[in-house]
């Protein structure tokens, strides 16, 4: 933020010393002159800076947060951080055996490894696909209110459907255990 600047009228300055400077005494001058004087003073400006014709508030000493007031030396090592209690070494030969694992098992199978990449990467364009469709669907006027109206409705029917009474809980746990046998 910019520091605000005062004006301070006071005599050889300003819009009076302007007039006083410019050797008019006409009522114009006297006006001014007038005016300057009724003018308010600056809240910021301290009182001991009156008669200077532009002033601005004496800047903030700077906080420096963190810093230890002794100086720090960084010629020193840091302690090493660690985690509560023991850490555990780490055996390199391993981890070695068990990258080589991996990668003799994306050897072997690369059909397997290629349609996990295939079926990730599908699900990303999807999904960006679905996006741009429900944002440009958000746009059109009433459609958002609407969808959620017919969602609300369909909520509401499967609920008193198949979630009221306890024999259509069971005719809805039957269906869905014949769709996930049927599935397998």
């Amino acid at each position: 933020m910019a520091p605000a600047l005062c004006f301070t009228p006071s005599a050889g300055t300003g819009l009076r010393g302007a007039a006083a400077l410019a050797g008019s005494s006409s009522a114009a001058a006297r006006r001014v002159a007038r005016r300057a004087d009724a003018a308010p003073r600056c809240a910021l400006e301290e009182p001991t800076t009156r008669g200077a014709s532009v002033s601005s508030p004496k800047a903030p000493e700077p906080v420096v947060l963190g810093v230890p007031p002794e100086a720090v030396s960084y010629s020193e090592p840091a302690a090493p951080l660690t985690a509560p209690g023991d850490i555990p070494e780490m055996d390199t030969a391993q981890l070695v055996a068990k990258a080589k694992a991996v990668a003799d098992d994306v050897a072997a199978r690369p059909g397997y490894y290629s349609s996990i990449a295939g079926v990730t990467g599908g699900g990303l364009v999807a999904f960006v696909v679905a996006s741009a469709v429900v944002s440009a669907l958000d746009k059109i006027p009433v459609l958002p209110s609407a969808l959620e109206l017919i969602g609300l409705a369909y909520t509401s029917w499967f609920v008193y459907r198949f979630l009221l009474q306890e024999e259509t809980r069971e005719e809805l746990k039957e269906e869905v255990q014949d769709f996930l046998g049927k599935s397998r």
